[in-house]
């Protein structure tokens, strides 16, 4: 029951999050207040469930690394050490999603990413951070990679998250 519960939550926060498409990015979190997050912790790459768009132009934009990156540098802000074996308390993937949504005037290129976070040894989902915000293909690398830079650190602003009480 609790788990059908989380996952329509989940599904509510994505729907919801979906509809909305504006400048400024529309971002979200869902995550199981029944985990304890440590303060530190290790994690590695999930790299079997990371997605991203098969589109060949943008393989030049090096999204993968960019991702990966960004991500790395917020976890390890937030204590979260990048395991260089298979040891490690959890499992970090990412899908990202591009659309275009066309309006009378004008398209719009749309960007969805997701980060979730599974306990390494039971696979269980534990944290999901999504946002969609327009895309402008037209940055530069450094504007890219800034921007997502910021993305990500928004998603992970509140990782872990902190339970009252002790």
């Amino acid at each position: 029951m609790r788990r059908n519960v989380s996952r329509l939550s989940i599904v509510l926060i994505a729907l919801s999050a979906l509809a909305a498409c504006a400048s400024d990015p529309q971002a979200g979190i869902s995550f199981d207040p029944l985990e304890r997050f440590p303060a530190e912790a290790l994690w590695r790459w999930d790299d079997t469930a990371n997605v991203l768009p098969e589109d060949p132009r943008l393989a030049p934009m090096q999204l993968d690394s960019v991702l990966r990156d960004a991500v790395s540098a917020e976890l390890t802000a937030h204590g979260y050490r990048e395991a260089g074996s298979n040891q490690s308390d959890y499992l970090v993937s990412y899908e990202l999603r591009l659309t275009t949504r066309v309006r009378p005037e004008t398209s719009i290129s749309v960007a969805s990413l997701s980060l979730l976070i599974r306990e390494a040894a039971t696979r269980r989902r534990v944290w999901l951070a999504f946002l969609q915000t327009e895309i402008d293909v037209s940055r530069s690398d450094a504007e890219r990679r800034k921007r997502v830079r910021e993305v990500v650190a928004r998603m992970l602003r509140d990782f872990p998250p902190q339970h009252g009480g002790g």
